[in-house]
């Protein structure tokens, strides 16, 4: 069979147009998709960005909080060793401030003085621990927003020892303000943070540590109301992998074979997307 000259050009022609063709077009499809990629990284850069300063400032007045509590009891503006008037501080540092869950006082004796917020019979509960020689007496109190006791119960069975507690020991050891890792709060079971700091006597020895206790399921509330695209989401990690903060805080928690509740970590979290991009850390252990 033979070709025309004409044929042949034709051929070449449409040879050449084929190539151009795919170069414009692999060019283009590499070019939208560097575009692509710098947009998503910007997008994951500015929610990063937001995620990390909306938590700082939900974490701040926290420290705030405790020195000025510190400060109070070390200058005898409270006394520490009175629980009735500590409690009416600390009732009074919980309700200007909407982020905090508890603010509380544990001392070398194990006394402890705690107010919290509640889910009822009052808006504010308040746990005393008072020890002696002799025992101890736990006093359970919910009041409402004017202070007002709305019930009172005791708690024989309380075996509460805030000397035994992380937030104190680690102030307690460091001598000065501290943050603690996240973990689930003994009374509500919820997740939170803990700053605390140390109460010093006139002869610099340490006499107790006051702290605020921060949920941070509000910092959830917050990931789950960002717009990633269709389907993207946003959450916090602790370094060794565990889900700090997430959209649905139904999936925090994971519970632990004693019926006590911890960290989900990453790899127990039902997000594909999520154990595909950060599963790598538990197993890293970094």
């Amino acid at each position: 069979m033979k070709f025309s000259l004409g044929m042949v050009l034709a051929l070449c022609l449409a040879g050449l147009q084929f190539l151009a063709v795919s170069i414009v077009v692999f060019s283009s499809y590499l070019t939208s998709e560097k575009v692509l990629l710098a947009h998503a990284r910007d997008l994951l850069s500015d929610v990063g960005t937001n995620t990390i300063e909306h938590s700082k400032g939900f974490l701040t007045p926290a420290r705030g909080a405790v020195e000025l509590a510190t400060r109070l009891a070390e200058n005898q503006v409270i006394a520490s060793d009175d629980p009735e008037l500590l409690e009416k501080l600390l009732f009074q540092q919980l309700q200007i401030s909407p982020q905090f869950a508890g603010v509380f006082y544990g001392d070398e004796d194990g006394n402890f003085v705690y107010v919290m917020r509640s889910d009822g019979p009052g808006p504010f509960r308040s746990k005393i621990i008072r020890r002696d020689g002799t025992g101890r007496e736990t006093d359970l109190i919910w009041r409402d927003d004017s202070h007002r006791i709305v019930e009172a119960s005791t708690d024989p069975g309380d075996t509460y020892d805030p000397r035994t507690r992380l937030w104190y020991q680690e102030a307690r050891e460091k001598l000065g303000s501290i943050w603690t890792e996240p973990y689930i709060f003994f009374t509500s079971q919820k997740p939170g943070i803990t700053a605390a700091s140390p109460v010093f006597d006139g002869n610099g020895a340490v006499q107790g540590v006051v702290g605020v206790d921060i949920g941070i399921d509000a910092i959830s509330d917050f990931l789950s109301h960002l717009q990633i695209g269709e389907n993207g989401t946003a959450l916090i990690l602790n370094r060794n992998g565990d889900v700090i903060a997430y959209p649905n805080q139904d999936l925090l928690r994971a519970q632990n074979p004693d019926g006590t509740f911890r960290f989900a970590n990453i790899e127990e979290i039902d997000d594909p997307v999520a154990q595909a991009a950060f599963g790598n850390l538990s197993r890293q252990g970094t």
